[in-house]
């Protein structure tokens, strides 16, 4: 990276609260089959000045009754700042950079949910440790172009 692209200021890293709940009722009415996993990342915007808000989320299900039930979701918000090249519609995120940028929600991520999730048969389940590095590259780079809200990846408990 050159010293233009090093300076990247993380502004806030918040939880979207409409997006956080857990189900306290598919909680206690879980009948211990596989757990699944889903974190799933959105990009919101940018601005002109190098402003830019990404959400990354986690959603963790199970199946009961042949009906997927979400037992936990939890969604936080980025806002960076830095100076990335405006292309098109956009602002240009090197693979390096959403690499950090992942790693640091992630990171924020599993805690809240460890947090979260103390006292509850869910704390058995953390968020796991991912290779971020290959999530960039084919995940997120090499995804389809026409999808609200792609899985980054899904991960099962079993």
């Amino acid at each position: 990276m050159d010293s233009k692209r090093d300076d990247i200021s993380l502004r806030y890293l918040v939880p979207v609260s409409d997006h956080c709940k857990m189900s306290m009722w598919e909680v206690i009415r879980y009948e211990g089959g596989p757990i699944g996993i889903n974190l799933y990342s959105r990009f919101l915007g940018a601005s002109g000045d190098g402003a830019m808000r990404w959400r990354l989320g986690v959603v963790y299900s199970t199946v009961r009754g042949q009906i997927e039930r979400h037992l936990l979701c939890h969604e936080i918000e980025l806002g960076l700042e830095g100076d990335f090249p405006i292309v098109d519609d956009g602002l240009e995120l090197p693979v390096e950079v959403a690499t950090s940028i992942l790693s640091v929600g992630i990171g924020a991520l599993r805690g809240m949910i460890v947090d979260r999730t103390a006292r509850t048969f869910l704390a058995r389940h953390p968020l796991p440790l991912f290779n971020l590095t290959e999530l960039v590259d084919t995940l997120i780079y090499n995804r389809p172009e026409h999808h609200d809200e792609p899985a980054l990846v899904d991960y099962v408990y079993r």
